[in-house]
C-alpha cells in the first residue's frame, strides 16, 4: 500500500518534541483491512514524563484518540468502538500505543486527520488526508437512436463514492485520433451514501467517421480508482444495445435542470450530497468548486461533462 508520507526537519529545536512523519493512506477502499495510522516523533529524555500523543479527527475540537504512557489509550467521538486500542507501534514504553489502527474504514471516516504530540514544554502538529471510497456497483455505456440521423451515447454509474469524474471520449477508428466530447449533460442524484451519475451526448452521424470508438471514462479524484467502458458505432447503423437516456420526469422539489450553451455553465445555488461532510470537488474545465450539505437530485451540462465533487458547506466559484 502507497502511505502519503509528510516529513519533517527533526532539528527544530534543542531538546523539544518533534513530529518527524505522519503516515496516513491516502485512499482506502470501504470496508477493507484494517488500516494504520501512524505518528513518528523524536523525543528528549527529560520530556518523557510529560507526553501525551493525540489525534484529532476534520473539525472535531476534542480530541478522537489520546494516549499517555502508562495509561490505556482512549477512543473517542467518530472512532469511539472503532480502533484496536491494542495496537502496539513500537515496543518503546514511549512510543507504544502513538498510532490509531482503524478496525475497518468506512466512508464517514473519510477526511482529515491531525496528530499532536505534547510535553509539559513543547508540542507539534501534523495533518494528513485520507479518502474513504466505494468502487462502482455497476458501470456501462450504450446508445439509443433518437432520430435516423442521430446517437445518444450514454455512460452510467451506479452505487459510487465519493462523487465521481466521468468523461466520454470519442475515437476516431482503431488508429485515428481521440478527444473529450464536448457540450455533455450530466445527470446526478443520490441515495443511501452513494452517488448515482449519467453522462449523455446526442451527436450527428454526419459528423461522425464510420467506425466511431466511444470511450467511457470513470475517476475517483484522490485515488487511483480509475475504470473503463468502450463500444462501436457505425453512423447510420440500427442501434441494438439500447440503454435510454436518464428520465427527465423528476420532482421538481428534489431537482434542478442548468443549460449552457458553448462550454458556459450555468450553477444553481446548492448541489446533492449523501453526506453532510465531504470532500470538495473541481470541474476541471470549468474550474468550478462545489461544496454542500443538502441532499437533492441535479442535473447541470458542463463543457466537458467531467464530474465534480462535494463538501460540507454550499459556495460556488467559477473562473471563466
Amino acid at each position: 500500500m502507497v502511505f502519503l508520507v509528510l516529513l519533517r526537519d527533526m532539528c527544530t529545536g534543542v531538546g523539544g518534541v518533534s513530529i518527524t512523519s505522519i503516515r496516513v493512506p491516502p485512499a482506502v477502499e470501504n470496508g477493507s483491512a484494517p488500516v494504520i495510522l501512524d505518528c513518528e516523533y523524536s523525543l528528549a529524555s527529560h520530556e518523557k514524563q510529560g507526553l501525551v500523543v493525540q489525534w484529532f479527527f476534520r473539525d472535531h475540537p476534542v480530541p478522537v484518540y489520546q494516549w499517555i504512557p502508562g495509561k490505556r489509550p482512549q477512543d473517542n467521538g467518530p472512532l469511539k468502538g472503532r480502533l484496536n486500542l491494542e495496537y502496539r507501534a513500537s515496543e518503546d514504553p514511549y512510543h507504544r500505543h502513538r498510532a490509531l489502527e482503524i478496525v475497518r474504514p468506512s466512508t464517514d471516516l473519510g477526511g482529515d486527520y491531525r496528530c499532536k504530540v505534547a510535553t509539559f514544554d513543547n508540542e507539534d502538529t501534523q495533518n494528513a488526508h485520507m479518502v474513504v471510497y466505494v468502487p462502482a456497483a455497476t458501470f456501462t455505456v450504450g446508445k439509443t437512436k433518437p432520430t435516423i440521423s442521430t446517437v445518444n451515447v450514454t455512460c452510467k454509474v451506479e452505487g459510487i463514492y465519493p462523487l465521481p469524474q466521468l468523461e466520454l471520449i470519442q475515437e476516431d477508428g482503431p488508429h485515428g485520433s481521440r478527444m473529450a466530447v464536448k457540450e455533455t449533460t450530466l445527470f446526478v442524484s443520490s441515495r443511501d451514501g452513494r452517488y448515482d451519475a449519467t453522462l449523455f451526448r446526442v451527436l450527428e452521424d454526419k459528423h461522425l467517421p464510420a467506425d466511431t470508438v466511444f470511450e467511457c471514462l470513470l475517476s475517483l479524484p484522490a485515488t487511483e480508482y480509475q475504470t473503463v467502458q468502450k463500444l462501436s458505432y457505425q453512423p447510420g447503423a440500427p442501434v441494438s444495445d439500447a440503454m435510454p437516456p436518464p428520465d427527465n420526469d423528476i420532482d421538481e422539489d428534489q431537482s434542478h435542470t442548468w443549460m449552457g450553451s458553448g462550454g458556459g455553465t450555468s450553477i444553481p445555488s446548492s448541489v446533492s450530497a449523501p453526506h453532510q461532510s465531504l470532500d470538495s470537488v473541481v470541474s476541471s474545465a470549468d474550474e468550478q468548486t462545489l461544496q454542500n450539505d443538502s441532499e437533492s437530485t441535479d442535473m447541470w451540462q458542463s463543457g466537458t461533462g467531467r464530474g465534480i465533487r462535494a463538501h460540507e458547506t454550499i459556495g460556488i466559484y467559477i473562473t471563466c
